[in-house]
């Protein structure tokens, strides 16, 4: 098992961490600014501040395509916002062909505003430690962590500024982020449902090892053809 670590700091002058904030959570939004996503979707909550979701994504060929399965645990505390997450293992979404599961250790946004949370500047911290599985060659997941987690900064911060327009136009009162109370559209999380995330890792061997350098830069450089 390679697990790839990765972390940075950026400071956003033009976005305000309640911005950051939304966009980050906005599973609908998520599909228009994550060209990677393939889908994403809740499963089920825990409580007002902790859901179970999935999330796939693209690579391309010959590698294959990474899902996950994933607890995910917020807070807004107005001084500091926190959003991470850890895999899990969910009945309602066994491991899928021409899929690897992927596993995640840890990953998580740390945002930090300059002054009041709605205010233009914030600091985001993103960290993340995770393993994609499938036999991947060590200088692969190197590399992929050297140039593909950077992108985030550019793509959240061009998310993150259109933002605002898009909620106006798309159910703009629906925030179960920040409203409690909205999170009872997601069903009661069943304990009896959660299994060991060994289980679901077991068929997560494809053998990748065969993968060139220039297809690895594919994947580096997938999403750069974003405009400005």
């Amino acid at each position: 098992m390679f697990v790839g670590g990765f972390q940075l700091k950026a400071h956003l002058d033009k976005i305000s961490a309640t911005m950051l904030y939304d966009t980050l959570h906005d599973s609908k939004y998520r599909k228009l600014w994550d060209r990677n996503m393939i889908e994403g979707y809740e499963i089920c909550c825990l409580n007002p501040n902790n859901d179970i979701s999935y999330y796939s994504i693209s690579t391309p060929s010959p590698l294959k395509n990474r899902d996950f399965v994933l607890l995910r645990s917020w807070l807004d505390i107005g001084r500091e916002i926190f959003i991470i997450n850890h895999s899990v293992n969910h009945a309602s979404v066994p491991t899928k062909k021409n899929f690897v599961r992927g596993l995640s250790f840890i990953t998580g946004y740390y945002i930090v505003p300059d002054g009041k949370p709605e205010e233009k500047g914030c600091t985001l911290n993103y960290v993340t430690q995770s393993d994609p599985k499938g036999k991947l060659p060590t200088w692969v997941v190197n590399k992929l962590s050297k140039f593909v987690a950077p992108k985030i900064v550019k793509r959240l911060t061009k998310a993150a500024l259109a933002y605002p327009k898009w909620k106006a136009e798309h159910e703009p009162h629906f925030k179960p982020w920040h409203n409690p109370e909205q999170m009872s559209y997601l069903p009661k999380l069943n304990l009896s449902d959660i299994g060991s995330i060994n289980d679901t890792l077991k068929a997560s061997g494809v053998d990748e090892s065969n993968v060139a350098e220039s297809d690895a830069e594919k994947v580096s450089q997938n999403g750069d053809e974003e405009s400005d």
